[in-house]
C-alpha cells in the first residue's frame, strides 16, 4: 500500500483503506471564498470529499478557496461563533524533511494527511528592514552581512539546513537590496535572503473527539510537542484558515502528499499536560522557535572528538531485528551530538543505517538525520556518547578499544529504564495523567473488539484445565476478528492477529486449516501471523520488541490495524518464573503492558485452572486482578454433553451469559506416514435450545425462540454453584410474543376449534365499534371478510383476548414437557435445556 502520491511519481492516488478509517465518516467544516472573506459556508461532507481537495494540487495563485476546522454559527467567521473541531491542522515552515516529519507521525502511530503548502521548497523569503533593524539592535557584534545569524534568531526558526549558506540579496552597488515587499497582510520596506530549498508542509490530523477552539489549540501544540515539531501559532487561532492546495506556475514537480495510517489523536487525553499558550497574541512564539539554534552541540563528548574511536565502536555494533525504530533514532541522534553534525558524522549514520538487514532507505535516514542536526545543542542534558557506550555493552561487549582512546567525561544515562515506557510517555515525562471532574465527559469509552466479551487494547485470560479445549476457543476467536466474521452472533472489529503458539506450531497448524475448511475460507488470506519458539517477557525486553515490531510490520503488508495478540500459554511465557509469586507474576503483567502500548492490541494468555477450582486461575491472585476479563472454559455444569465458556470478570459491564459449544471433528483430506486420515476439530455452537422435535411444534418452537433472546439480553451474575438460567418475567414473555407477531412466527395454524371458541370472546366495546360503522366505511376500511379469520383484528392479527387464551395454552404445554418452568410472575428453562 502506497503512502504517497505525487503527480510525477507513478504510483496510485487511491486513498489507503486503513488512512480513512481514522477519520470520522461525516466531517463538518466552513469553507470561504478566500482568505479575507468573513462568510464562511459551513458543510458536511464524507470524509472522501474532505479528503480528496486536499490532496489535489492546482496551478494558481495562494489566495483561493479555503477552508477552517471549526463549523461558525450563522456562517460567520469569527472566534466567537466557532463550533467544535473534528479535525485540526499544523503549519511546519521551518524547513524540517518531509520523511523527518513522516518519521514522527509514523513512531507515534498517529494518523496524518502531510500536504506541502504553496511555498513549499521556496529559496528566498523576506523580512521588513524593522526586523532586520531590531536583530542588529540585539546583537550590536554581529556582522551586518550575516544572513545565516540573522535568519537562526528570526522568529521563523528555520531548521540549521536551511539556514546554513544563506545571504541577503544585494543590489549593483553590493549593498544589502532594500525593496517593498507584502508580508501577513503588511506593505512596507523589507530585505530578502536566499537560502536553500525550505520544505513547507501543513499536516491533517483527525481527532478522537471533537474539540472547541481552546482545547483544540492546545491540542495542536500537545501534539507538536510530542512529534518534536515547532508549527506556526498563527494556524492555531479560532479564525485561521488553510487555502486548497496550490503551486506557482512552473512547480508542480514540487507539490507533494503523503499518507501516513495510524490513529487520531486523542486530543482530550492530551489536554491535561498540554502547554498553556496565547497562540493569538503577535508576541506570542514557541520557545523552540525562539531560541538560537547552536552550531555546535553543548553535550560534554563521551569520544572526546576522537572519530576514529567512534568510528570503530559503532561499526562493531550490528545493525538487526534487536535495534528497534526508536534504538535506530537514538543513535544517529548520539552520532550527531559526538560529531557536532559534521560530514564525518553524517557519512557514519548512512553507513552504519546501510547495514539494516530489514532494508536501507536512504531518504528516510537523511529525515531522521536532518531532524537530529535541527536539534543539535538544544539540551545540553544528552548523552550522545552514553547512548552508544550503552549499546555497546548489550550488543558489542567484545568491542576493543584503539590503543590510548580514554573516556570522556560525559554521564552515561540510564537507557533500560527508558524501554520500559512507551515513546509517548517518554516524551511527556510522567506515566499519569490527571482528568479533573468536570473534564471527565472527554474520555473515550472503551470500545468492543468483540461485542460485550473482549475490548479493544486490554488484556484478557482464557484459563480452564487442560484439554478443556481453551486453544480451541482462542483460535476460533482470533480467526474471526481475523475474517471479520461475527462470533457467536456477536460483533468483532476485523483487524490482524498474531498467536504465538509456545507449545506447539504443527498442532495449531492442523485447527486453523480445519477451521478454515469448515468455514470455506482460504487461510492464505487470513490477516493472521503465528510465532513459536521460546519466550521470556518478564526480563527479555527484546522479545516484546521483537512482537511489537512483527505487528507493525504484519499491519503494514495486510493494511489492517493490529487487534488482537494470543499467547498460548502464560506458563511458558515466563521463562522459569514462579507462577505463585506476586513480584514474578508483576513482572508479567508489566511486560504484557508493555506489550499493549506498544501495539494498541487485545492480549490475550492462554492460563491454567487452579487444583481448587473454586479459586479460579493457578498461581498469584494478582493476575486475576490485572486482567480486564476472565474467562474460563470446562464441562457444562449442567450435564449436557457441552462446553462451556463463562465471563468470571468483566471490567466493563455485567459478565453476559455462558457461550456453550461442541467440537466438531473436521477431516483436513490428507493422510499421516501411516495413511491414516489427519483429523482435527472447531468450535462448534449448540443449539441454544434442546429438545425433541417430535412433542414440540413450530409454533411453540417460535415462542421459545423469542425466550432465548430475552435469556440471552438478562443481566448475569456469575455462580459457578448455579447455571440455571435467568428468570424472565412472564408478561415481558407474552409482550415479546405479540410484538413479534407470534403465533403466525410457526408454521402450524390455530385448530379450527380453537378459532371459533376464540371468536365468540368479543368485548362490546369491539362489538359497539363495529355497529357503528356505515357501509361504506366498512367498504373502504376493511378487506375482504373472507380473509379475517375469527378472533382477528382488521389487520389480520390476534385480538387481545385471542392472544392471551393462546399464551396460556402455549405456557401449559412447555410446563407440562418440562421445557420451562413458572414460578409466580416468572419463566425460566428447566436445567439443562439453555
Amino acid at each position: 500500500m502506497h503512502d504517497l502520491k505525487n503527480p510525477d511519481n507513478g504510483l496510485s492516488d487511491a486513498i489507503p483503506e486503513e488512512f480513512l478509517r481514522a477519520w470520522p465518516k461525516e466531517i463538518t467544516l466552513s469553507k470561504g471564498p478566500h482568505k479575507r472573506s468573513s462568510r464562511y459556508r459551513r458543510l458536511t461532507l464524507s470524509r472522501e470529499e474532505f479528503i480528496t481537495p486536499l490532496t489535489t494540487h492546482e496551478e494558481g495563485e495562494k489566495d483561493g478557496p479555503a477552508i477552517s476546522p471549526y463549523p461558525y454559527r450563522n456562517n460567520n467567521r469569527q472566534g466567537i461563533n466557532a463550533g467544535e473541531a473534528q479535525w485540526f491542522a499544523l503549519d511546519i515552515d521551518d524547513g524540517t524533511p518531509e520523511n523527518e516529519i513522516v518519521v514522527s507521525l509514523r513512531l507515534a502511530r498517529q494518523c496524518a494527511l502531510v500536504v506541502s503548502t504553496f511555498s513549499h521548497m521556496s529559496t528566498e523569503t523576506d523580512f521588513f528592514v524593522s526586523e532586520y533593524d531590531e536583530w542588529l539592535e540585539k546583537k550590536p557584534d554581529a556582522d551586518a552581512d550575516d544572513a545565516e545569524e540573522f535568519m537562526r534568531t528570526r522568529r521563523a526558526g528555520y531548521v540549521e539546513a536551511v539556514c546554513r549558506g544563506a545571504m541577503f540579496a544585494h543590489d549593483d552597488m553590493g549593498k544589502i537590496a532594500i525593496r517593498q515587499i507584502e508580508k501577513n497582510g503588511k506593505t512596507g520596506d523589507g530585505v530578502t535572503v536566499l537560502h536553500a530549498e525550505c520544505p513547507k508542509f501543513r499536516i491533517f490530523v483527525p481527532l478522537a473527539e471533537p474539540l472547541g477552539p481552546d482545547g483544540c489549540k492546545r491540542a495542536c501544540l500537545a501534539l507538536a510537542d510530542e512529534l518534536g515539531l515547532s508549527c506556526d501559532p498563527k494556524a492555531l487561532m479560532p479564525t485561521q484558515v488553510f487555502f486548497l492546495p496550490r503551486y506557482p506556475a512552473g512547480r508542480g514537480k514540487h507539490a507533494r502528499v503523503r499518507y501516513v495510517s495510524g490513529n487520531p489523536f486523542d486530543g482530550a487525553a492530551a489536554l491535561p499536560t498540554a502547554r498553556e499558550t496565547k497562540a493569538d497574541s503577535p508576541d506570542y512564539a514557541d520557545a523552540r522557535q525562539r531560541a538560537p539554534l547552536a552550531r555546535q552541540s553543548r553535550c560534554p563528548k563521551l569520544f572526546s572528538d576522537d572519530i576514529d574511536a567512534l568510528r570503530s565502536a559503532v561499526r562493531a555494533i550490528p545493525h538487526d531485528h534487536r535495534i528497534e525504530m526508536n534504538d535506530w533514532v537514538a543513535m544517529i541522534g548520539a552520532i550527531c551530538e559526538e560529531t557536532d553534525g559534521s560530514e564525518d558524522g553524517h557519512e557514519l549514520v548512512h553507513e552504519w543505517s546501510e547495514k539494516w538487514t530489514g532494508g536501507y532507505d536512504y531518504d528516510e535516514t537523511e529525515g531522521v538525520w536532518q531532524r537530529a542536526l535541527s536539534n543539535l545543542g538544544k539540551d545540553a542534558k544528552k548523552s550522545g556518547g552514553g547512548t552508544i557506550r550503552q549499546f555497546l555493552s548489550w550488543y558489542a561487549k567484545d568491542w576493543e578499544q584503539p590503543d590510548g582512546f580514554e573516556w570522556g567525561d560525559a554521564p552515561e544515562i540510564d537507557f533500560p529504564d527508558e524501554r520500559e515506557f512507551s515513546p509517548e510517555e517518554q516524551k511527556r515525562g510522567s506515566p499519569l495523567q490527571f482528568h479533573y471532574a468536570d473534564a471527565l465527559h472527554k474520555i473515550r469509552e472503551a470500545t468492543y473488539l468483540v461485542k460485550d466479551w473482549l475490548f479493544e487494547g486490554q488484556l484478557s485470560a482464557i484459563y480452564g484445565a487442560p484439554g478443556a479445549s481453551k486453544t480451541f476457543l482462542a483460535l476460533d476467536i482470533t480467526l474471526h476478528i481475523a475474517l471479520g466474521r461475527s462470533w457467536f452472533e456477536r460483533e468483532v472489529k476485523r483487524g490482524v492477529v498474531i498467536y504465538v503458539a509456545l507449545e506447539g506450531i504443527s498442532g495449531i497448524r492442523k485447527r486453523a486449516e480445519a477451521w478454515c475448511k469448515h468455514h470455506d475460507v482460504e487461510l492464505n488470506s487470513l490477516p493472521i501471523v503465528f510465532a513459536e519458539g521460546m519466550l521470556d517477557i518478564r526480563n527479555d525486553k527484546r522479545a516484546v520488541a521483537a512482537i511489537a515490531d512483527e505487528a507493525e510490520r504484519a499491519s503494514e503488508r495486510f493494511g489492517l490495524p493490529v487487534r488482537m495478540i494470543v499467547i498460548d500459554t502464560l506458563a511458558r511465557a515466563m521463562g522459569g518464573g514462579d507462577e505463585n509469586s506476586a513480584g514474578d507474576m508483576g513482572a508479567l503483567v508489566a511486560a504484557a503492558d508493555l506489550l499493549r502500548k506498544r501495539t494498541r492490541a487485545h492480549l490475550c494468555l492462554i492460563h491454567h485452572e487452579g487444583k481448587d477450582k473454586s479459586r479460579g486461575m493457578r498461581g498469584s491472585s494478582s493476575f486475576l486482578g490485572a486482567v480486564d476479563t476472565a474467562i474460563v472454559v470446562g464441562q457444562s455444569a449442567n450435564g449436557a454433553a457441552r462446553i462451556e465458556a463463562k465471563l468470571t470478570k468483566q471490567k466493563e459491564g455485567e459478565c453476559q451469559r455462558p457461550l456453550r459449544y461442541n467440537l466438531e471433528t473436521v477431516s483436513l483430506d490428507r493422510s499421516d506416514e501411516d495413511g491414516d486420515a489427519i483429523t482435527s476439530a472447531v468450535v462448534a455452537p449448540s443449539s441454544r435450545i434442546a429438545f425433541d422435535d417430535e412433542r414440540v411444534s413450530p409454533r411453540e418452537t417460535a415462542a421459545l425462540e423469542v425466550l432465548q433472546r430475552l435469556v440471552d439480553h438478562a443481566p448475569y451474575e456469575f455462580d459457578e454453584e448455579d447455571s440455571t438460567p435467568a428468570w424472565i418475567r412472564v408478561r415481558s414473555w407474552r409482550n415479546a410474543l405479540e410484538k413479534a407477531g407470534w403465533p403466525d412466527a410457526g408454521n402450524d395454524e390455530m385448530p379450527q376449534n380453537s378459532r371459533e371458541k376464540s371468536g365468540r370472546i368479543r368485548t362490546n366495546m369491539e362489538k359497539s365499534s363495529v355497529a357503528q360503522r356505515t357501509t361504506k366505511e366498512h367498504s373502504l376500511r376493511r378487506p375482504d371478510k373472507g380473509t379475517i379469520g375469527p378472533g382477528r383484528r382488521h389487520d389480520n392479527s390476534l385480538t387481545s383476548n385471542t392472544f392471551d387464551v393462546a399464551f396460556m395454552r402455549l405456557k401449559k404445554s412447555l410446563v407440562k414437557k418440562g421445557i420451562i418452568r413458572i414460578e409466580g410472575e416468572n419463566v425460566s428453562f428447566t436445567r439443562g435445556i439453555a
